[in-house]
């Protein structure tokens, strides 16, 4: 699956276009499984690395934003309970780096919060001038993919 390697190549931002784009597709039984392999195949050793990065959710956003995609294409079954406990225990890790650094003001900590998830981070981070080429790279795998699943 595209999926899966721009997973395990560490193309976070490309793997979240491919599962905002997976939500336009009918949800078959094929796609389900598939999505539901992909799940288990995040279980495995070979994507240690990737949970690890879980734990960084603010230098990883867009990583966060693609699971929590995949969490609402599954339904309710082993697949989306697996996924499910992974993004609980980013939440954990989140309340209590918010519990350490409070904010002087009331809200800050909540805001903060939303804006990782909606990766809008006020921080300068790969977004930057200096990687636009990987923006155009990833607008035109993503045009390539929608050409793709156009034809098929």
């Amino acid at each position: 699956s595209a999926l899966a390697l721009c997973l395990w190549a560490q193309q976070y931002e490309l793997a979240t276009g491919l599962t905002a784009r997976f939500a336009a597709f009918e949800p078959t039984l094929d796609l389900l499984k598939q999505l539901d392999q992909l799940v288990h195949l995040l279980e495995s050793p070979i994507f240690s690395r990737l949970r690890l990065r879980l734990l960084e959710p603010h230098q990883h956003p867009a990583l966060l934003k693609c699971l929590l995609g995949l969490a609402m294409l599954l339904p309710q079954a082993r697949a989306f309970n697996i996924l499910r406990e992974r993004i609980h225990v980013v939440q954990s890790g989140l309340l209590l780096e918010a519990q350490h650094t409070e904010a002087p003001r009331a809200g800050a900590a909540d805001s903060h919060m939303l804006s990782w998830v909606v990766g809008k981070s006020s921080s300068k981070g790969p977004s930057g001038p200096a990687n636009m080429s990987d923006t155009d790279l990833i607008g035109a795998l993503l045009q390539r993919f929608d050409e793709v699943t156009a034809a098929a």
